[in-house]
């Protein structure tokens, strides 16, 4: 039998990334709202709902205006992955270290 063996989180590829990345579940959110407010607006907007936006469709504008937010983080996710690794870029100052030295003890 030929076993699987665990991918490396480079091979993971961008739906695994984009469970992590805060960006990713922006952009999913306002892309929602940012539809579902536009087919609202666009289609089923009534007279009423025009007389109180002053004869602007709120609606539609709002959903619209989402969708340009939602296409940001979109832009925003794919042009900065996030770089997750292993080790930490730099060393932590002396200030972060454990504060329970040798000959410490209670």
């Amino acid at each position: 039998m030929d076993k699987q063996t665990p991918k490396s989180p480079e091979t993971h590829g961008v739906w695994s990334r984009a469970l992590a990345d805060l960006r990713a579940w922006i952009a999913a959110m306002f892309a929602t709202f940012g539809v579902m407010l536009s087919v609202y607006g666009g289609f089923f907007a009534t007279a009423e709902d025009l007389a109180k936006g002053g004869g602007i469709n709120l609606t539609l504008w709002t959903g619209i205006g989402m969708l340009a937010v939602a296409a940001a983080f979109a832009v925003w996710f794919f042009a900065r992955p996030q770089n997750v690794s292993d080790t930490p870029d730099r060393d932590f100052p002396d200030s972060f270290a454990d504060p329970v030295t040798e000959g410490d003890e209670p």
